[in-house]
């Protein structure tokens, strides 16, 4: 990706539920984007949580999803996040 910029660790993201994942994002205050990086089935309900649309998550996938808030503080009340792009494993490697 070329990101060259400090990351985070949290362990409380391993295998959290989405309620987690808010609380942990919700500090992300001087962030415009931030990644999230954990396991299902946590991610799979935050992105159903967020943008109202149950998706298959499978293992090394990525979702890209844009967020209407005025700031991370507000995520806990998002309920009409939009699924820009969802990338499964098989989408992106080319097939042997």
């Amino acid at each position: 990706m070329g990101y060259k910029g400090p990351i985070q660790l949290d362990q409380a993201l391993y295998l959290a539920e989405p309620e987690v994942i808010i609380e942990r994002v919700q500090t992300a205050e001087d962030r415009q984007s931030i990644i999230v990086v954990g396991h299902n089935p946590g991610l799979e309900l935050l992105i159903q949580r967020l943008t109202g649309h149950e998706q298959r998550f499978p293992t090394a996938a990525l979702a890209q999803i844009h967020i209407d808030a005025p700031t991370w503080r507000t995520l806990g009340s998002v309920r009409s996040a939009r699924l820009l792009e969802l990338w499964r494993p098989r989408e992106l490697v080319p097939p042997v």
